[in-house]
């Protein structure tokens, strides 16, 4: 099974990759042929709407604090170097740059400097894990699904 979840997240990230380098192209003034287009809009996963650097997706959010049981680990260092801030800090998938702002209706903007084994998306479906003071309060706040986008960083410089 978790291997089917690697295969289709290295997937998923890799139409990412071509959507960012064809908005790149646009940006850029040069035009993209019609067949990777085509392939993109003929894709039978649903994808998360995208528009310029925003998009619009379902959270599956979960909550974590910087002790051993959440994260193996209790220096509350995050997959970029800096030390995570309560509810500031989040967990994104990958093909998420760090730096990232993650709006989430009802919860409000974090920035995206960390990473997780289980931190996935899967179509329109993010996995966001947000870093909270306690493990108290994250298993107060349990899982939740909601609305949001993603304000995805200057990948590209412009």
């Amino acid at each position: 099974m978790k291997r089917i979840i690697l295969i289709i997240a290295s997937s998923m990230c890799y139409l990412l990759s071509i959507m960012y380098f064809i908005d790149y192209l646009q940006h850029k003034g040069i035009q993209q042929e019609e067949t990777v287009e085509t392939f993109i809009m003929e894709e039978s996963i649903e994808e998360p709407k995208q528009q310029s650097n925003r998009i619009y997706c379902t959270f599956n959010i979960s909550f974590y604090d910087a002790c051993i049981e959440c994260c193996g680990k209790d220096d509350g260092i995050c997959a970029n170097g800096e030390l995570g801030i309560p509810w500031v800090t989040c967990a994104a998938p990958a093909s998420i740059p760090f730096g990232s702002t993650v709006h989430i209706e009802g919860l409000g903007d974090f920035i995206v400097t960390d990473r997780g084994g289980a931190i996935v998306q899967e179509g329109n479906e993010y996995c966001i894990d947000i870093y909270v003071n306690t493990h108290e309060e994250a298993l107060q706040y349990g899982r939740q699904y909601k609305e949001g986008y993603i304000e995805l960083e200057d990948y590209y410089g412009y």
